[in-house]
């Protein structure tokens, strides 16, 4: 549509009246590069507010970040809206101006300069003076000595320039590479909101990598070039000037190939296995070991803690913080991560539905606890979380110095980290640290609450189908007992029948420590298997199995040892609730069931609950009807028997209906993959069944009994 000439003529008379008051009146004021540094500093206070503002409403995880990482997010801010406006201005001299062309004649080109260009890097100067005054404010938790030192020399050399009118193209030209800043800023977002292994992660990766190459590699190289062909006009700067244009940008040369040495590393590296194999939680990292966990006092000999039983697993309550909040969350013998959800109203859980009803309130809250604080990036925790295939990685991106990497000193935060478990779930969040309070058993010598300092947990803000916190028992640095120093000791449980499930008058006994290992010698012993990948998982070998008189000694070997890439072996973990057997195995097992089991299938059953056998059987208020299906015996390592007890392996999917209850085997088949562990043997299997973890022997020992008596003989049943 065409503008009418009447409208074109005012809109140019407003445009020239708005350059004449740009040219003749702010440029060309005598205080303008005062005037642009005040602004600069204002401008960085309005962006700092801005970015807060914004975050507060519209980023979920916000909320949830430490003090010093929302400074911090909101200082990236600055310096990303600083680096756009500085680089648009910069290609602009550099490219597009004829104030540093070849073909102006107006004087050197190392004195050109125009109330523009001293503006735009009085503005820069504001920016350097505020991010510096952050970092001496808060030092050294925005940044150690390195940032102090980076900030004060590029502060110093663009006020030169600035105040000077001396080697402004060359600046302009280094400014160029704050193109940069902007994606390593977003790097830092994505890693801290818990998007690392986003697919956007890795597009922000890809971006570095080129702009990088561009504008801190190949535009040095072009501006070296310029000061070859321009040497005549560059020795007449002054002499501080003169070295500023050589010594500079030659020490950012070096430090931008350096770095550049590393981006080209990272996307190289390999990821970790990924174990596809759960129905509910267990860990897949392998954390490197560590000789700083924190031990637990030496008047507490053992602890007993009850484990209430709820779906899909055994709940442990875990007293944290001053004044205590008792969060309760899943004991997984599979994982080693303890980690607890955070913020009442920030936490949340993706594809949870299912687990609706087993969502448990409170959730932990930091600020109401006096003894929390942020795990730092010193802390050998923070690189057993973070272990990869350069664990130093994520500190290094948090702004921690080499020298205080290899010393374990940095003082800067842990970053986030995203745990990922075998089905699927994922939580994100922070590392922790506080008080722990635990119980003692009858045979301590107070039997009263003790307190563990500097507990270190996960701090979970969000999650994709773990609604509730885990407790992980396995035998890697994060786990609970590894932490309260139990690794050289061992620990029990007992677990009770699913008829208990969401009963609060009776709990699973977990004793840890001596008494849970010592006068147990009526129990079989089968050997701990180390597997190489999973060295903090617990794995025992099955021979056989025997279904009534019929024994399956056709077990894969697989089940029983590792092969060269460390795969194999039975994983026993209380976070999966069903055995899982693998193919043709698997299918062996229902043969023989079905071959022995006369009653009608219940195939509507079968197809509503996944299940592969269900039975109608006939129910009655004298029988019980377990009894009426063939036992069921697994034989481990070291002539190892365990007959499962009645109620382990058929159960009832709902109230029986014209005196017939339909029941299901709760066995499942393995995913399909040939890694990670060939079978597991989950909690189901492991009712009414003491399991005695001696991790001083590397033996597990197993004994069917009563847990519901063991409840009541050690007080854990109220009446």
């Amino acid at each position: 549509m065409a503008v009418p000439r009447k409208t074109a003529m005012a809109i140019k008379s407003y445009q020239n009246q708005a350059e004449d008051l740009v040219k003749s009146y702010l440029l060309a004021d005598p205080f303008m590069p005062y005037t642009s540094v005040i602004g600069g500093i204002f401008l960085c206070k309005l962006v700092y507010d801005l970015t807060q503002l914004i975050s507060t409403f519209y980023i979920k995880s916000y909320a949830s970040l430490t003090k010093i990482q929302r400074i911090e997010w909101n200082s990236r801010g600055i310096s990303s809206i600083h680096a756009i406006f500085i680089t648009v201005l910069s290609l602009y001299f550099v490219f597009w101006s004829d104030l540093f062309s070849d073909q102006q004649l107006a004087g050197l080109v190392t004195f050109r300069s125009s109330s523009l260009s001293v503006f735009g890097l009085g503005v820069s100067v504001g920016y350097f003076c505020a991010d510096l005054g952050m970092l001496l404010w808060l030092y050294p938790s925005l940044g150690g000595m390195e940032y102090v030192l980076h900030h004060s020399l590029a502060g110093i050399a663009v006020a030169y320039s600035m105040f000077s009118g001396e080697g402004q193209l060359y600046t302009y030209m280094i400014l160029i590479s704050e193109i940069t800043t902007p994606e390593i800023n977003m790097r830092w977002y994505l890693d801290t909101a818990g998007m690392k292994r986003s697919s956007a992660y890795l597009i922000n990766g890809i971006v570095i990598f080129f702009s990088w190459l561009v504008t801190r590699i190949l535009l040095f190289g072009y501006m070296f070039y310029h000061v070859y062909l321009h040497y005549d006009q560059v020795i007449q700067m002054h002499i501080f000037g003169y070295m500023l244009v050589f010594a500079v940008p030659a020490v950012l040369a070096i430090m931008n190939l350096m770095w550049f040495g590393k981006i080209i590393k990272g996307p190289i590296s390999t990821t970790s296995l990924v174990l596809g194999m759960r129905h509910s939680r267990s860990s897949i990292r392998s954390p490197v070991s560590s000789s700083n966990s924190k031990k637990i006092p030496s008047q507490v000999l053992d602890l007993m803690e009850p484990l209430r039983e709820v779906r899909d697993g055994y709940l442990i309550s875990l007293n944290l913080g001053t004044p205590p909040q008792v969060i309760q969350v899943y004991m997984d013998t599979g994982s080693d991560l303890t980690w607890v959800p955070c913020g009442n109203l920030s936490f949340s859980c993706m594809d949870c539905d299912d687990y609706r009803n087993t969502i448990l309130n409170p959730t932990f809250s930091p600020s109401a606890s006096s003894s929390s604080v942020r795990d730092l990036c010193g802390s050998p925790f923070c690189t057993d979380i973070h272990s990869s295939d350069n664990p130093l990685d994520p500190c290094t991106i948090a702004g921690c110095s080499l020298s205080t990497l290899i010393k374990g000193t940095c003082p800067r935060p842990c970053p986030s980290f995203a745990y990922t478990y075998g089905a699927g779930g994922v939580v994100v969040g922070t590392l922790s640290r506080d008080t722990l309070r635990v119980h003692g058993t009858s045979s301590s010598p107070s039997n009263v609450t003790s307190e563990i300092p500097s507990f270190c947990f996960g701090c979970i803000g969000s999650t994709f189908r773990e609604p509730i916190g885990i407790a992980g028992f396995g035998r890697g640095p994060l786990s609970l007992p590894s932490q309260l120093g139990f690794l050289q000791k061992g620990f029990s449980h007992c677990f009770l029948a699913f008829k208990y499930m969401n009963n609060p008058n009776i709990s699973s006994p977990l004793v840890i420590g001596d008494v849970a290992i010592s006068s147990k010698q009526n129990l079989q012993f089968t050997p701990m298997l180390k597997s190489p990948i999973y060295p903090n998982n617990y794995y025992i070998g099955l021979e056989a199995i025997t279904i009534g008189n019929n024994s399956i000694t056709q077990v894969p070997l697989s089940l029983r040892e590792f092969d060269s890439q460390g795969n194999g072996g039975m994983l026993i973990d209380s976070g999966t609730t069903y055995t899982h057997l693998p193919e043709p195995f698997y299918s062996d097992v229902l043969s023989v069931l079905q071959s022995l089991i006369t009653y009608p299938r219940a195939k509507e059953m079968e197809m509503k609950t996944s299940f592969d056998l269900c039975y109608k059987v006939p129910y009655t208020t004298n029988a019980f009807t377990d009894e009426l299906f063939p036992s069921i015996t697994f034989h481990f390592l070291n002539n190892v028997s365990l007959g499962l007890p009645q109620g382990n392996h058929f159960y009832a999917m709902g109230a029986p209906i014209n005196s017939t209850v339909v029941k299901c085997l709760l066995f499942q088949t393995m995913d399909d993959g040939d890694y990670g562990p060939a079978g597991v043997f989950g909690s189901f299997q492991q009712q009414n069944v003491e399991v005695v973890y001696d991790l001083q022997k590397d033996r597990i020992g197993f004994q069917a009994m009563d847990c519901a008596s063991a409840a009541a003989s050690q007080g854990l049943h109220k009446r």
